[in-house]
């Protein structure tokens, strides 16, 4: 028994031996080999200094074109950029030469906080070039601030639909009208009265033709079996007012705030989509005319919510348009591409 245990330790020895060892084991045992390397690196660094500094100083050589062109601004024109946008436009460059260029200008009313009294006020300066000014225009910081939809802004009274924003509205058309493109304008119809327009168009033009009675809202129509209708709205009996045109010394906000009113009633909502999305009808006792106050429409063209009341129609902000004629332009020398 004793000889048999003897051996039996003397065989169990060499395993215990040879047991692996654990990862905190290797860890204390294991060399560091890192400074070792970089002390090696820096020996034969040291002496070939110079070939390092000429091989670096080469490459740098190299790299210098290509951080030229780099720097360089890249032109978009020369990539092949396929999408059906501009494949699209394409289509229309080379089959329609003639094809109309439609631009569209946000107008948005002034906080009146920035605006100053009329005695103190002063157009903004023009350049050398006849040019105005922009450095010195309004900042967009001064703009309205936008409300929620549907529910219309306060100040200024009608907001973008305020008798003297409209009005300045009006001077702007004028200025296109005058600027050197001018003979490029093509004329496009209002959608809101059927008028034709010269050009360009924005909501003062709704409101010179529907206040001129030659809008399609105040004169009879035809339906296509020749039955003649009657006028959706009129402007002849505007109750204790005197139904002015827009361009008349004596027209009053009370006068806009009626035509805005029947205009958004008679127009199929035509005239509602000229206005920001924040339009809305505000309730004011003393208006003369009734309206949807809160609320929303839908897309249906029916009234959800809300109910009628005394109030006037307002809005943030609305939209100028400007209306070419691709071909006029190229003829005058204006190159037309996309950006």
């Amino acid at each position: 028994m004793f000889g048999m245990k003897s051996r039996c330790l003397k065989q169990a020895i060499p395993i215990l031996y040879h047991q692996k060892k654990t990862s905190l084991e290797k860890a204390k045992t294991k060399p560091i080999a890192m400074g070792r390397d970089f002390a090696s690196f820096s020996k034969w660094l040291i002496p070939h200094r110079k070939k390092v500094h000429v091989a670096i100083f080469l490459l740098s050589l190299l790299m210098i074109p290509g951080a030229m062109t780099a720097l360089q601004p890249i032109d978009m024109e020369s990539y092949e950029m396929e999408s059906p946008e501009l494949t699209a436009q394409a289509i229309i460059d080379e089959e329609f030469a003639n094809s109309e260029i439609i631009l569209g200008f946000l107008v948005s009313a002034r906080d009146p906080n920035y605006v100053p009294p009329i005695d103190e006020w002063t157009p903004v300066p023009l350049m050398s070039d006849g040019a105005p000014d922009y450095a010195n225009l309004p900042s967009v910081t001064e703009m309205v601030e936008a409300g929620e939809p549907w529910q219309g802004i306060y100040a200024p009274t009608g907001g973008i639909l305020n008798l003297s924003l409209l009005q300045e509205i009006d001077g702007k058309i004028d200025m296109i009208q005058e600027h050197p493109l001018a003979p490029a304008m093509k004329p496009l119809v209002n959608d809101v009265t059927g008028s034709q327009a010269p050009g360009a168009i924005s909501l003062s033009d709704h409101f010179r033709g529907f206040m001129n009675n030659t809008s399609v809202l105040t004169q009879p129509g035809l339906t296509a079996q020749g039955i003649i209708t009657d006028p959706p709205t009129n402007w002849y009996d505007c109750g204790v007012l005197e139904c002015l045109e827009f361009d008349d010394a004596n027209v009053t906000q009370a006068h806009i705030d009626l035509a805005a009113a029947r205009m958004a009633e008679a127009s199929d909502n035509n005239f509602l989509r000229w206005l920001s999305l924040d339009r809305g009808f505000v309730a004011d006792m003393n208006a003369l005319q009734d309206g949807p106050i809160g609320g929303q429409l839908n897309t249906d063209g029916t009234w959800e919510g809300g109910f009628t009341g005394k109030g006037r129609w307002s809005a943030s902000s609305t939209w100028l348009l400007v209306q070419f004629d691709r071909g006029t332009l190229e003829s005058m020398g204006w190159e037309v591409i996309w950006k």
